[in-house]
């Protein structure tokens, strides 16, 4: 795989699925890793128990990637937590059900373009 002892990562969307996988692969290369979150902190707090179970150091940070002030927040805090940040995933993602785009409601649209752009 690669070596990434030493390294400190921060990861977007990292509670759930491909975020968690990466969260998990970088700590399994030997980075540490903040573990963000956007609703579920019991799934991110797992996610960090396993990035402890594999010898590197982890915390978990809730943050909405949709306002400016939280994002400057999140990287904060993961920067002070590392003590700076060689790595930053931005995987954060939103998606509800498979809605085509023209029968997506206004505020459903604003959702989704505003959390993955």
């Amino acid at each position: 795989m690669f070596e990434l002892t030493g390294r400190r990562a921060l990861v977007t969307g990292a509670g759930h699925g491909i975020g968690a996988a990466i969260a998990t692969a970088l700590a399994e290369a030997g980075a540490d890793v903040v573990v963000h979150y956007g609703r579920s902190a019991g799934a991110a707090d797992d996610v960090v128990r396993r990035i402890a179970n594999a010898g590197r150091k982890a915390i978990a940070v809730g943050a909405d990637v949709t306002v400016s002030a939280e994002v400057d927040r999140l990287v904060d805090e993961a920067a002070g937590f590392l003590g700076g940040l060689d790595i930053v995933v931005c995987n954060a993602g939103h998606l509800i059900g498979r809605v085509p785009v023209a029968e997506m409601t206004d505020e459903h649209f604003d959702t989704v373009v505003s959390v993955n752009l």
